[in-house]
């Protein structure tokens, strides 16, 4: 059986997508546990489930 610890997911807009991020996750209980400026953050109930990040152009 696999499990998965975490999703990474990118973005062209990383500050539209990360209002939209913390909106979503926030009704299932996650918070924004650490940020990286404009480039990303992660997402967790107890610890990081969820990573947003700049997409590399």
């Amino acid at each position: 059986m696999t499990v998965f610890t975490y999703v990474t997911v990118g973005t062209n807009n990383f500050e539209k997508a990360s209002t939209f991020y913390d909106n979503v996750l926030e009704n299932i209980g996650h918070q924004r546990l650490a940020g990286f400026g404009a480039n990303g953050a992660i997402w967790g109930k107890y610890s990081p489930s969820f990573f947003c990040a700049e997409s590399v152009k």
